[in-house]
């Protein structure tokens, strides 16, 4: 198999997982980064091994780069994306996918148009005992699904909002306590409980200096017919590990931070 040759589009605290990951998967390679201004260029080169290119556009005209992960904030997502898609590169994009569902269906489609790939960095799926529900989920080993939760109780500190310009803005965070921090959970509730049919929420910034949210809550109804609950915050002191928790009518499955805590059911006891 031919390397793959990795560049990383921005160089934040998310980027280094990236790095790490590529380093550790055989066939790819992290031949350069890139960030959007000089400044800092120089320690970022050093600090992952590769070239730092200043320029987007001559990031994407290298050619020992055959795919881009984007670590950019929330709202640099789309058109980075679409660049990167009509320089022929694959990409791979941190969460969220992108601000708006028309964004998200753009970059989709300019992906497809130029034939490369499109991956979300949604990790959790890609973990063995996630995976183990899922599919017992499908096997109906819990049964008819009939409730789905997460609980998403985080502190953010001000300070972490005010290390940089973009966080808590709608332009470039896309929202808070939700988009930011719940999302990877919530991905985990609709790949566990399919498509969501309705919702009623309420959001509200009641503790931090910021345009987006710190508190939500809202209640689905899936489109299995099975109902759902998601409640976030950023400020939940001293901060509290979240949870998801799938119910059907053979069983459940309780999740709390990175572990299965509980997985009940009629049916044997499960092994994951």
């Amino acid at each position: 198999m031919q390397e793959l040759g990795f560049a990383i589009i921005g160089t934040g605290m998310i980027a280094r997982y990236h790095a790490e990951a590529i380093a550790n998967t055989p066939g790819t390679r992290l031949v350069a980064i890139g960030r959007s201004s000089a400044t800092g260029a120089q320690e970022a080169a050093q600090r992952f091994g590769v070239p730092c290119e200043t320029s987007l556009d001559a990031l994407l005209a290298r050619t020992d780069v055959d795919a881009v992960c984007i670590c950019t904030p929330s709202g640099m997502h789309a058109q980075q994306a679409i660049t990167a898609a009509q320089a022929g590169k694959h990409v791979l994009v941190e969460k969220p996918i992108a601000l708006s569902l028309r964004d998200a269906d753009a970059m989709i489609a300019a992906c497809r148009d130029h034939g490369v790939r499109l991956g979300v960095a949604l990790q959790r799926r890609s973990d063995p005992q996630f995976q183990a529900v899922r599919a017992a989920i499908t096997a109906g080993a819990l049964g008819r699904l009939v409730l789905g939760s997460v609980s998403v109780p985080y502190i953010r500190l001000q300070s972490y909002y005010e290390s940089a310009d973009w966080r808590g803005t709608w332009a470039l965070d896309g929202g808070g306590a939700l988009m930011n921090q719940s999302v990877h959970l919530i991905d985990l509730l609709i790949w566990f409980m399919g498509d969501v049919a309705e919702i009623q929420a309420r959001i509200d910034t009641l503790d931090h200096q910021i345009e987006v949210e710190d508190c939500a809550a809202a209640t689905l109804r899936f489109s299995n017919g099975a109902l759902g609950s998601i409640i976030a915050t950023t400020a939940a002191v001293p901060g509290f590990p979240h949870r998801v928790e799938i119910y059907g009518t053979r069983g459940g499955v309780q999740i709390e931070g990175e572990a299965i805590v509980s997985w009940d059911s009629v049916d044997p006891e499960p092994v994951y």
